[in-house]
């Protein structure tokens, strides 16, 4: 078994879906019936042959860096450096310049929690 096929993220008596599941005896008419209540699809193969779910890599390397207190972390530092941005600058063009910059950032960020 290999890291890739992300066997590492899988419970005790949990499974990874390699090839569609096999229905074995029953009528053509019985076997549509049950595919339609098989939810699991098999996870798709790199260039169909290669033993790695790149998609399932893909799926994991960004649940492992998505952290929502590290965003949040990062919207209360960009607000507390634009605060002090704005009450250097006198300029009123300047100060709408950085709130629209601040605006941009933390609308960015906040989409991200969101997702």
């Amino acid at each position: 078994m290999t890291s890739c096929l992300g066997y590492r993220y899988l419970e005790k008596d949990e499974k990874l879906i390699s090839k569609d599941p096999k229905i074995i005896g029953l009528s053509t008419d019985q076997k549509k019936e049950a595919e339609k209540l098989i939810i699991q699809k098999s996870n798709k193969r790199l260039f169909g042959i290669l033993p790695i779910s790149h998609q399932v890599y893909s799926y994991e390397l960004g649940l492992n860096h998505y952290d929502t207190a590290k965003i949040n972390e990062k919207l209360a530092l960009l607000e507390t450096k634009y605060i002090a941005k704005l009450t250097t600058t006198g300029n009123q063009k300047q100060q709408q310049k950085i709130r629209k910059e601040r605006n941009k950032k933390t609308d960015k960020l906040k989409v991200q929690l969101k997702e």
